[in-house]
């Protein structure tokens, strides 16, 4: 009912019957607004929630659930829920009405995005982790400070970069090779040799993620061991 009163009001509404599928949907469809159950199948809701953070969804998640336990809201709110709607005193037709106020305050423009922010709205800048974002051609459009620091590049030094520019040549057609395979099959994770700005080979382990945002992915790096200058 949710679904089909919300398809009514003319919003593009994806159900999806698991946590997993969810996921994928979230990243698929890149929606500006996640209604997310707690109890779910294959993937529970706050797991579902802690992805989506981690992976920069920018959208808005609200919490849908007939959970109304303070701790779990607090987890939830931590990890960037906006809202917390209990199922029983949320009718489809309250829900309907919630969401037209939202959209009409949102005024969400899709193609107007100046940074990547995740659900606590920390950019990409803002990050501990070392966080490198490149587009479908494998430009680099966004690096953390933590990914700068590790690379020895200035950010508009590296902004532009192809992945495999920072690559040893040996390792420049494994890197192409895996950027094409993430593409099509969403995420991976590994080894990999990254050259410094001045030469030193660093062995990192990642964790890489196709589509966080439509043609955008994400590589987070490990940093292992410095091999040679």
């Amino acid at each position: 009912m949710y679904t089909y009163l919300l398809g009514l009001a003319g919003y593009q509404v994806s159900l999806a019957g698991d946590g997993e599928s969810g996921l994928q949907a979230a990243f698929d469809l890149d929606p500006d607004l996640v209604l997310l159950d707690l109890r779910l199948p294959k993937m529970d809701g706050l797991a579902v929630l802690g992805e989506l953070r981690r992976r920069l969804y920018r959208g808005h998640v609200w919490i849908l659930s007939n959970y109304s336990d303070r701790s779990m809201q607090e987890q939830a709110a931590a990890a960037g829920a906006a809202r917390w709607l209990v199922k029983s005193r949320t009718t489809p037709g309250v829900l309907r009405q919630l969401v037209n106020e939202w959209a009409g305050a949102a005024m969400v423009d899709p193609d107007v995005d100046v940074h990547l922010v995740d659900l606590r709205g920390r950019t990409v800048e803002d990050l501990e982790d070392a966080v490198l974002i490149a587009d479908d051609g494998g430009s680099y459009v966004a690096a953390s400070d933590r990914a700068l620091e590790l690379l020895g590049y200035d950010r508009p030094e590296l902004v532009g970069r192809h992945i495999w520019d920072i690559a040893p040549d040996w390792e420049v057609p494994v890197a192409q090779q895996s950027f094409e395979a993430l593409k099509h099959h969403g995420a991976q994770s590994g080894e990999f040799v990254l050259r410094t700005k001045l030469g030193a080979l660093i062995t990192i382990d990642y964790d890489a993620y196709a589509q966080i945002r439509r043609g955008l992915h994400m590589s987070i790096l490990k940093p292992r061991l410095e091999l040679a200058g």
